[in-house]
């Protein structure tokens, strides 16, 4: 079991990376994506590790580069 991130819409570190890793690069995306962080916003610190985290991974895979993601296009 995956720990809970987001405790107002009980949303798991699981189903984040989950909506991460299928393009939501912005805490707006993945509120839209699963609702973590739109409530109390307690959560925004955690949500903003993991996706940075993710992009990290990905630029140092190379798999994309920077200016592919919406992080960086001021989305």
């Amino acid at each position: 079991m995956s720990r809970i991130v987001c405790s107002c819409a009980s949303v798991s570190e699981q189903d984040i990376m989950k909506c991460i890793r299928e393009g939501a690069h912005s805490l707006q995306a993945v509120g839209r994506a699963c609702e973590a962080g739109v409530g109390c916003q307690t959560c925004h610190g955690d949500v903003r590790a993991l996706i940075s985290g993710h992009v990290r991974d990905l630029l140092a895979s190379g798999e994309t580069q920077g200016d592919q993601l919406p992080l960086f296009k001021g989305s």
